[in-house]
């Protein structure tokens, strides 16, 4: 979370990539960390559409190791901030973690930032409060035949019903990641760096 989310200034996302169909925006980033599984390289945003959910890509400087294979106190996070209402003021935080109860597993979560609340699943079955495909469930052979950038593409989904209220295509997002080692601090990012991404429909 951003102390300062209610200062920053806003910038426009680029039009959609290929796979928004219309709608949709995109922001790139620079290289800004020295960790690139902790770099965002750019963050799409895929609204709802027919039978499509809304989602949001978070593209990756490089593929992350493996959860299973982390030490056991390095934790690897990823998520983003919505202000659905466009007062500066963040709403909803969505975020995923590799620091489950067994190798492997992830914690995901929603928290509604007004009230402190949080909905999160610790194991599988996912799928609710947020859904989303980690780039460990890429395989080396999906990575390996033109989807390359899928394998260091972190993905959150939200089916019909599941959205936080208010978030569309006039809501403003950042994205973040976040590693730690022993509760420290060894990487981080954010995209935009220093402001909102103003979504295609605000």
């Amino acid at each position: 979370m951003r102390a300062d989310a209610a200062t920053l200034p806003v910038v426009a996302m680029a039009d959609g990539p290929p796979e928004s169909e219309g709608g949709g925006g995109s922001w790139e980033d620079g290289r800004d960390s020295d960790m690139p599984e902790a770099d965002i390289g750019e963050v799409r945003y895929i609204p709802r559409g027919g039978p499509r959910t809304s989602a949001v890509y978070i593209v990756l400087g490089e593929r992350p190791p493996r959860a299973e294979t982390l030490p056991v106190n390095e934790v690897i996070s990823y998520g983003f901030v919505i202000d659905t209402d466009a007062d500066g003021v963040a709403d909803y935080e969505v975020g995923i973690e590799t620091d489950a109860h067994d190798f492997g597993d992830f914690n995901v979560w929603v928290t509604d930032l007004a009230n402190g609340v949080t909905s999160e699943k610790t194991a599988p079955p996912y799928g609710f409060p947020v859904e989303f495909m980690h780039p460990d469930e890429v395989s080396r052979e999906m990575a390996a035949n033109a989807l390359e950038e899928l394998a260091r593409t972190m993905l959150f989904g939200f089916v019909a019903g599941s959205d936080p209220p208010g978030f569309d295509a006039s809501s403003r997002i950042y994205a973040w990641t976040l590693v730690t080692r022993g509760g420290e601090v060894v990487a981080w990012d954010y995209a935009p760096d220093g402001a909102w991404a103003r979504l295609p429909g605000e």
